[in-house]
């Protein structure tokens, strides 16, 4: 949009900035890996990347080991039930869990207890507290022979979250696609722009110079008052032509400064330069 030999018409600063850009012109590269680095909209498109197997580890995390440990505590202190019964029983320890779920559909849970117990002991043959140490291993495995025969229906889910990332994937690559695509139109609209902004200038140049020549006809009586109104109209028509295409191509010139975060004494540049 701008090349070298229109340097001179530029502001000083715009100009010593452009001398930095490669061949001194903006081309279509230049313009994408300007809007890659700076551009909002590219980061808008582009910040969807990292939710791309957000849907596939969501599922895959069923199968994840899982180990909890935990304590407990407990005084009790009821009333016996019996003269010889229990006055105080004071239990502590830990618990430790292992779960995991297979492929198969198969869970399989271990876990490991122990705890340490206090009896106190009513009646007058009580000669105080009894302490002894409790432990326990237990295994469970628990298969599905329905919802989830034999792993159906978590192959299923594993499957529909590696299609879920998969999809993500094919969406943020059309979007990245169609965001070029976007910046490449506006490229070439402005190039389209500069030139019908040229063609209107010698078209508006063509309408003036056959209005000076009716002009001077008619002031000589070789044309007619109508002839003069309709080239006349034809160069008013012209102008307006000229006045929206430079308006177009001047907030197009406008948007591509801003959103490429181009400096801001390019905004003074006339893009026909």
């Amino acid at each position: 949009m701008i090349n070298q030999p229109a340097h001179a018409a530029l502001p000083p600063d715009a100009a010593a900035i452009l001398k930095k850009v490669p061949d001194q012109s903006l081309t279509l590269p230049l313009i994408i890996g300007q809007a890659i680095k700076y551009s909002d909209s590219f980061r808008q498109v582009s910040a969807d990347a990292v939710a791309i197997h957000a849907a596939k580890w969501s599922k895959y995390a069923a199968l994840d080991y899982r180990l909890t440990l935990s304590g407990f505590y407990s005084d009790n202190q009821n009333e016996p039930s019996s003269l010889f019964g229990t006055k105080r029983l004071v239990s502590d320890g830990f618990s430790l869990d292992f779960s995991t779920l297979f492929r198969t559909g198969t869970t399989l849970k271990a876990n490991y207890q122990l705890g340490l117990q206090d009896q106190t002991f009513t009646g007058s043959f009580a000669s105080g507290p009894l302490s002894f140490y409790a432990s326990s291993i237990t295994f469970t495995a628990q298969q599905s022979l329905w919802k989830n025969f034999f792993g159906y229906a978590t192959r299923a889910d594993l499957e529909a979250g590696r299609h879920g990332s998969e999809a993500a994937e094919l969406k943020l690559q059309s979007d990245i696609e169609q965001w070029f695509l976007d910046l490449s139109g506006q490229f070439y609209n402005a190039w389209y722009l500069q030139s019908q902004v040229a063609a209107s200038k010698r078209s508006l140049d063509r309408q003036r110079r056959l209005e000076k020549i009716i002009q001077i006809r008619k002031k000589r009586g070789t044309s007619v008052e109508s002839e003069f109104l309709q080239v006349a109209a034809a160069r008013l028509l012209a102008e307006n032509i000229l006045a929206q295409t430079s308006q177009q191509l001047a907030d197009l010139w406008r948007t591509l400064v801003v959103t490429l975060q181009f400096p801001k004494a390019w905004l003074t540049i006339d893009p026909m330069d």
